[in-house]
């Protein structure tokens, strides 16, 4: 296969479904070349949701990593090593079906994501649930487009491990998930790819006032 890129870099199918928003922060923070390169950044960004749990895992997963490797791997194997610690933040909370992470921190959003509902219930969790997934694919995408690998030959890549699509509307998806992913790594930590688009990433979308005032 012309793909020498780990599956885990680029198939997130396997994250359970209470854990998508979380991974999906996970993997925004090692799209950023300044947060790989320098993670201590973290503790000089304005307070989020996003970067308060980065900061949260840089404890756990550093001691199962080691300090330097922070960033290091993708969600499910590295979330695997602390799967004893993820199991008492992931907290089942019984209104609307959702799961909070960090439930007890004094923020306005706590990370947070829908688990699966009841045939009939409330499909907004479901939808929601759908986007992180979706999220999630793009830099899936974004990674094996850094590679050099076609669209067409991510297909192939996608039905090699069992996605099943026509190819038209495969390349569709691929193509939809290259154009946005950007914009979803903004939202997912703002604070770090407007700071990298302004100082000249090459992502000019990013840094256009217009477009940033529309994801808030």
């Amino acid at each position: 296969m012309f793909c020498d890129l780990p599956r885990a870099e680029w198939d997130f199918r396997d994250v359970p479904s209470a854990e998508l928003k979380a991974a999906c922060v996970w993997e925004a923070a090692r799209e950023s070349e300044a947060l790989t390169l320098d993670h201590s950044l973290l503790e000089r960004l304005p307070s989020s949701p996003a970067t308060d749990w980065l900061l949260e895992l840089r404890v756990h997963f550093g001691r199962a990593l080691g300090d330097s490797d922070f960033l290091g791997g993708p969600w499910m194997p590295v979330s695997l090593l602390c799967r004893w610690w993820l199991h008492e933040k992931i907290q089942e909370v019984h209104d609307g079906g959702s799961h909070c992470w960090l439930r007890d921190w004094e923020v306005d959003e706590p990370i947070q994501v829908y688990g699966d509902l009841e045939p009939g219930g409330d499909r907004r969790g479901r939808e929601k649930a759908t986007r992180w997934q979706a999220w999630l694919r793009a830099i899936g995408v974004r990674r094996l487009k850094k590679q050099g690998i076609t669209v067409a030959q991510i297909v192939e890549l996608y039905k090699s491990v069992g996605v099943v699509g026509r190819q038209l509307s495969l390349e569709r998806v691929i193509k939809r998930d290259a154009a946005e992913v950007d914009g979803y790594l903004l939202r997912l930590l703002p604070s770090v790819f407007a700071r990298e688009a302004s100082h000249g990433s090459g992502r000019k979308r990013l840094a256009e006032p217009n477009f940033l005032v529309s994801l808030t």
